[in-house]
C-alpha cells in the first residue's frame, strides 16, 4: 500500500511540476527557487526538507490563492527531488505509521461519496480538444486553483493530503536513518515560528508593511486596518493555529549546550512572544490551547534541571515540581498581558472602547458556543448523508451549498451560515468529508502521538535528553491539535497540513510501537468500505439539478464552457413563446480561427444557431414551446483559454462565451463587460 501511495504522490507531483514549467504561471524567480529546491533535494534530501519546513508560514493561505499555489509548487518540486533518492531509505513501521496510512487511504476512498454525475458534467464543458496538450496543462491549473466551495476541490484536497503524507513519510525515513536530524528539524520549526511572529509584530505596529505580499482579511480586519494580527497568513485564525501548533518546539532550546539560566531565558522569551502574538490575534482557540503548552514547557524546565542535578526518576521529578509548575504557568500569561499594556497597538488607540474591555468581551466569547454550534451541526448533518466514508475529502463548503442553500437539498433552509468555507471544527469537517472511518483514524492518530509521547518521555529508561524533549514536544503538539480542532479546521491551509504531517513523520521515527493493531486498523477500513457501498445502494441520493457548464447563477453574468445546460425563463407575447439570450464573446487572440458558433438545442433538437462576434454582445430571441421555464443545451464549436498568450496569466478557466442577464431578468444594473484584462475572479467560477 505504501508503495502505491508513494507512486501516486510522485506521479501527480511530476505532472504539476511539468505543467507549472510549461505555463510559467508563477513568477520566474520563484520557479527558479523551486528548481533549486528540486536539485537540493536530489543532492541533500535532509537539507531540502529542512529548508521547506523553515518557510512554511510564507504560504499560509487557503486554496485558490497565489500563496496556496506556490506551496503546492514548492512541495511538488521537493517530492520530485526526493524521489531520486528514495531507494536509499528503509521505510518506518508501527502503529502511528499504520494509522496515518489508513487515514490517507480513507481520504482517497471518500471521493466515492461525491455526486459522480454532477462531477463528470462539471468537466464536460471544460475538457479541451484532445490534440491540445497545452489546453490540458491549463486544465490541471484550473484544478490547482480550485477554491473550497468548488466541486473540484475534494479532488485537489486528496492530492494536497497525499503530498503532505508523502513528505511526512520521507521525513520518518530520513530521521530513522539519522536521528540527530529530528532535533535539527525542531530548531528549524522554531526558527520559522520566531521569524513569523517577529514579522507579524513589525507589520502590526506599522514598522514594516507586508501588505504587498498578502492582503488583510476583510472579515476580521475590515477597512484596511489590522486589528487582529495575521503575519504572513491570510487570516488571523490560521496564524494563531500555526503559533499554537509550532510553539511546543521551543523545548529544543533546553538541550542546547549553554548554561541552564540562558536556556530558560530563551525558552521564556519565546513563550512570551507566542503568548503576546496570540493575544493580538484575538483567536479564542489559541487562548484555550496555549496553556497546555505552557504547562508542558514549565514541567520540562523543572524536570531538566533535576535530571542535570542527578535525578534519575523522571516521574518523581515531575511530582516534586508540580507546585512550581502551577505557580509558573500564570506568571507567563501575566507578563504577556503587561507587555501588551506597555506596547498598546496604534490600531486600538483610536477606538472609543478601552482596549481591556475589547479583550474581556472576546474572552467572554469563549463560553459562547452559538457561533460555532451551527457549523458543528451542519457538519454532523452532512456526515449523516454518507456516514462511513463521507461525502468527499474536505467537501464541507461544496455540500453545504448543495444541501442547505440549493432548493431540493436534503437540509434546504435549515442553516444560513456566513463564511461556510469550512465547518470551523476539524472533527465535523472530517466526519462530513471522510465519515466515521476518517474521524476515528484522525482521533486515534493524534491520540496515539499524545499518549506515546508522554509515556515514552517520562518512563523509558536509557532515553537521551534529546529524545525526551522531542517526545514531549510531539505530545504537546498533539494536545494542542486536539484542543484547537474544536474551534477551527486544521487541514484547511496546506502549510498547516504540511506541518501536521511533518510532525507525524517525526512521531513515526521517534515513537516506535508494535505492529499488533495493524491488522485491526486495515480490517476496520475494509469494513467501512463495505458499509459505505451498502449505504450507497440502500440510500440512493435524489437527482440533482440537470444544469451544468456555467459558473454563476442568474441574474449575474456567468462564464460558460464549451458545452452547457441551463434553465431559462420563457417569455410570452401573444401566442409566441421565446427565450431571450444575450451572449458576450471575448476578443482573445488565442481563440482558434473565427469566433465560434453557438448551437441552442432543446431535448436534442436544434432550435437556433448563433454566430458569436469577437469582443461584442449578441442578443437574440429563440422560439420555444410553451412553458414557465425551459432547459436548453448550449454547444460551441470552439473554445478559448483565458490567459494563454496574454500578459494576464492569473486565471485559466476553459470557457467559450459569457451569458449576460437580459433586461427583463436583471434586478440590478448590468455588470461591466470583461474586455481585455477582465474583472471576473475565481469566485465567479465556483458555483458548479
Amino acid at each position: 500500500m505504501q508503495s502505491l501511495l508513494a507512486t501516486l504522490a510522485h506521479l501527480s507531483a511530476g505532472i504539476v511540476v511539468l505543467v507549472l514549467w510549461t505555463t510559467l504561471t508563477l513568477p520566474l524567480p520563484f520557479m527558479i527557487c523551486c528548481g533549486a529546491t528540486l536539485l537540493l533535494a536530489a543532492l541533500s534530501p535532509r537539507a531540502a526538507v529542512g529548508a521547506v519546513l523553515a518557510v512554511l508560514p510564507l504560504f499560509g493561505n487557503r486554496a485558490g490563492t497565489p500563496q496556496a499555489l506556490a506551496i503546492c509548487s514548492l512541495s511538488c518540486h521537493l517530492l520530485m527531488g526526493l524521489a531520486l533518492r528514495s531507494k536509499e531509505w528503509q521505510p518506518q513501521r508501527g502503529a502511528i505509521y499504520t494509522l496515518g496510512s489508513a487515514y490517507m487511504v480513507v481520504s482517497v476512498l471518500s471521493l466515492s461519496g461525491m455526486p459522480i454525475d454532477r462531477w463528470l458534467r462539471s468537466w464536460q464543458g471544460k475538457l479541451p480538444f484532445y490534440s491540445d496538450i497545452e489546453g490540458w496543462s491549463y486544465l490541471v491549473l484550473s484544478v490547482l486553483r480550485s477554491s473550497e466551495n468548488s466541486i473540484q476541490y475534494p479532488l485537489l484536497s486528496v492530492f494536497l493530503t497525499l503530498w503532505a503524507f508523502e513528505l511526512g513519510r520521507i521525513i520518518s525515513m530520513l530521521v530513522g536513518r539519522r536521528p540527530e536530524w529530528a532535533l535539527r528539524y525542531g530548531y528549524l520549526l522554531l526558527f520559522s515560528l520566531i521569524s513569523t511572529c517577529a514579522v507579524g509584530i513589525l507589520d502590526y505596529y506599522g514598522i514594516w508593511s507586508i501588505r504587498s505580499y498578502r492582503s488583510l482579511d476583510p472579515v476580521v480586519n475590515p477597512g484596511g486596518q489590522q486589528f487582529r494580527m495575521q503575519s504572513f497568513f491570510g487570516h488571523s485564525g490560521w496564524f494563531a493555529e500555526y503559533v499554537t501548533l509550532a510553539i511546543p518546539f521551543v523545548l529544543v532550546l533546553l538541550v542546547m549546550k549553554r548554561a541552564f539560566v540562558l536556556r530558560v531565558i530563551g525558552v521564556l522569551a519565546v513563550l512570551l512572544l507566542g503568548e503576546f502574538v496570540l493575544i493580538l490575534s484575538f483567536q479564542r482557540g489559541g487562548w484555550l490551547s496555549y496553556p497546555l503548552t505552557l504547562l508542558v514547557v514549565w514541567a520540562a524546565i523543572y524536570i531538566t534541571r533535576k535530571i542535570e542535578r542527578g535525578e534519575q526518576r523522571i516521574v518523581q521529578a515531575l511530582r516534586s515540581s508540580l507546585v512550581k509548575i502551577l505557580i509558573s504557568l500564570p506568571i507567563t500569561v501575566v507578563l504577556s498581558i503587561l507587555l501588551l499594556a506597555a506596547f498598546q497597538p496604534s490600531t486600538m488607540r483610536g477606538v472609543n472602547e478601552p482596549v481591556a474591555e475589547r479583550y474581556w468581551e472576546r474572552f467572554k466569547d469563549i463560553g459562547n458556543t452559538s457561533d460555532r454550534s451551527e457549523f458543528f451541526m451542519a457538519g454532523l448533518l452532512l456526515g449523516t448523508l454518507n456516514p462511513f466514508l463521507g461525502n468527499g475529502s474536505e467537501s464541507f463548503a461544496y455540500h453545504f451549498r448543495r444541501e442547505f442553500i440549493e432548493p431540493g437539498g436534503a437540509f434546504f433552509g435549515r442553516y444560513s451560515l456566513p463564511l461556510h468555507g469550512s465547518a470551523h471544527n476539524v472533527y465535523m469537517q472530517t466526519f462530513s468529508g471522510k465519515g466515521l472511518a476518517g474521524l476515528c483514524l484522525l482521533v486515534a492518530l493524534i491520540g496515539s502521538i499524545v499518549w506515546k509521547g508522554f509515556r515514552l518521555a517520562l518512563t523509558e529508561q536509557g532515553a537521551s535528553q534529546d529524545q525526551r524533549v522531542l517526545r514531549l514536544a510531539l505530545a504537546c503538539f498533539g494536545g494542542a491539535f486536539l484542543i484547537y480542532g474544536n474551534v477551527q479546521e486544521v487541514f484547511y491551509i496546506q502549510s498547516l497540513q504540511l506541518l501536521c504531517f511533518s510532525v507525524w513523520g517525526l512521531a513515526v521515527a521517534l515513537l516506535p510501537g508494535s505492529h499488533r493493531g495493524e491488522r485491526a486498523v486495515w480490517s476496520g477500513v475494509v469494513l467501512a468500505v463495505v458499509l459505505h457501498l451498502g449505504w450507497l445502494w440502500l440510500h440512493p441520493r435524489a437527482a440533482v439539478s440537470d444544469t451544468f457548464g456555467c459558473y454563476a447563477p442568474a441574474p449575474r453574468a456567468r462564464w460558460c464552457g464549451r458545452e452547457a445546460r441551463q434553465n431559462f425563463p420563457v417569455h410570452t407575447e401573444g401566442s409566441r413563446h421565446f427565450v431571450s439570450l444575450r451572449v458576450f464573446s471575448p476578443r482573445w487572440e488565442e481563440m482558434y480561427g473565427e469566433p465560434p458558433e453557438l448551437k441552442v438545442l432543446y431535448q436534442g433538437r436544434e432550435l437556433h444557431r448563433l454566430q458569436l462576434r469577437r469582443g461584442a454582445v449578441v442578443e437574440t430571441r429563440i422560439p420555444v414551446p410553451e412553458s414557465a421555464e425551459i432547459t436548453l443545451d448550449l454547444k460551441a464549436n470552439g473554445y478559448l483559454i483565458r490567459g494563454r498568450g496574454t500578459p494576464d496569466r492569473t486565471q485559466y478557466p476553459l470557457v467559450a462565451y459569457r451569458l449576460l442577464p437580459v433586461a427583463s431578468e436583471a434586478e440590478s444594473p448590468r455588470p461591466p463587460l470583461p474586455f481585455e484584462g477582465g474583472e471576473v475572479t475565481l469566485s465567479d467560477l465556483d458555483s458548479e
